[in-house]
């Protein structure tokens, strides 16, 4: 009985189609200290009280500070590649944008996150450029909804 050859063998591309509206895959766990959000915030000026006075954010709606959004957003490029929606050098990737982020929820900061994401669409055209759209989800271990949704897309430069 023939099998199909393994991943290994198959070339990124053809990898990467055979994903394409396959089940969501899923990243490790992780966890965002109140240092981490510090450093981010004095970074990218996103130092509202709600992530960086503990204090504060205590009598919040939220019982705590919470972890910017923006920086679940940015984890997206470490998530795909964990998960091996990628495409390896000498492909370039560009962040060509975002379809649509919505943010139905919070984290507290030290609460375990992960990504789900997954491969919707893949398209190539004649100059060598490959996009992917991902579905892309933040979610907090025990919640019952993400705490942010997003359909990205990634551009690679091939060749």
């Amino acid at each position: 009985m023939p099998t199909s050859p393994p991943d290994v063998a198959r070339s990124p591309l053809d990898r990467l189609r055979a994903r394409v509206s396959a089940p969501p895959a899923v990243t490790e766990w992780e966890r965002f200290d109140q240092a981490t959000i510090d450093a981010y915030g004095a970074i990218t000026g996103e130092n509202l009280w709600i992530h960086t006075d503990p204090d504060r954010a205590a009598a919040s709606n939220f019982g705590g500070t919470i972890v910017p959004s923006s920086l679940l957003l940015a984890r997206l490029g470490a998530w795909i590649q964990a998960v091996d929606l990628w495409l390896p050098e000498p492909a370039t990737p560009l962040n060509y944008g975002y379809d649509r982020v919505r943010i139905p929820g919070a984290l507290r900061i030290g609460a375990p996150v992960r990504g789900r994401l997954s491969l919707a669409s893949m398209t190539q055209d004649d100059r060598g450029r490959v996009r992917l759209e991902i579905d892309a989800q933040a979610e907090g271990e025990g919640e019952a909804r993400p705490i942010l949704v997003a359909r990205w897309l990634v551009m690679f430069l091939v060749g």
